[in-house]
């Protein structure tokens, strides 16, 4: 039970007991602190909170990415919305793109694709979206060799199975994890997660080194067949302006 008579914040009282490794009761809690930061403000004193307390991003994260943390059965999936929420605040953002320390965010990728839990997967979509609209990142996080490559992971969510049509030269071109996909392969079946995606490359979009290593790791072709699929036609409007830029020739000035 929560002690009221305690004097920390019952947000921290909320923390210790997701942090407790055998609290039966973890998923609900999960699901109260998200739901509290929901609205920015309220995301803010949270954060504000945990931080006075010495919990970081990189705290909440370690415990999400261990799916077996609780051994009372709790899959603390509403972790996800919660680093979703808690990375609108610029503070909060800065932990994930700590360029020191790129283990926290690159901890977060592998959930774009993760089949198991649309919640877990949807917040960590969230997170990244937010993390894309800090220009002055777009370079590392799209770098392969000194920042974390979050464009792969970005563009799995949104890629079918290679089309037979395609030449093996283009396929070359694409990132490994995007070559020669299954005819099993699925497209991120809610729009509203494939909305997120797509915003996220958009964002990074909006430099020019952005632009340049997005084009190089031929990002088109998987947009140009997710346009195709498309049914939403406010998604298929949204691929079609990503798809514009990156066709569009840059000035030489």
């Amino acid at each position: 039970d929560l002690n009221f008579a305690d004097s920390k914040p019952i947000t921290v009282q909320l923390w210790a007991r997701i942090k407790d490794p055998n609290c039966a009761v973890a998923d609900p809690v999960c699901m109260i602190l998200s739901n509290l930061t929901h609205i920015f403000n309220n995301s803010v004193r949270v954060f504000s909170d945990l931080t006075a307390e010495g919990i970081t991003l990189n705290t909440i994260v370690t415990i999400f990415c261990n799916e077996s943390y609780n051994n009372k059965g709790a899959n603390l999936h509403y972790l996800g919305p919660l680093i979703s929420n808690l990375s609108q605040i610029e503070d909060a953002r800065k932990q994930l793109l700590d360029h020191d320390n790129p283990v926290t965010i690159s901890k977060l990728l592998a959930f774009t694709d993760y089949q198991t839990s649309h919640v877990r997967r949807g917040g960590i979509i969230g997170a990244l979206r937010n993390c894309c609209f800090d220009s002055s990142s777009h370079e590392w996080l799209l770098s392969e060799e000194n920042g974390i490559d979050i464009l792969p992971r970005l563009l799995l969510p949104l890629a079918g199975p290679t089309p037979s049509d395609m030449e093996p030269e283009e396929i070359e071109k694409l990132p490994v994890d995007l070559q020669y996909l299954d005819d099993d392969k699925k497209i991120e079946p809610d729009p509203d997660l494939r909305k997120m995606l797509i915003e996220s490359i958009h964002q990074l979009c909006s430099t020019k080194a952005g632009r340049e290593i997005i084009r190089l790791r031929n990002a088109y072709p998987i947009l140009k067949e997710l346009h195709k699929s498309e049914t939403d036609i406010g998604l298929k409007l949204a691929c079609e302006n990503v798809v514009d830029i990156l066709i569009k020739k840059e000035g030489c000035g």
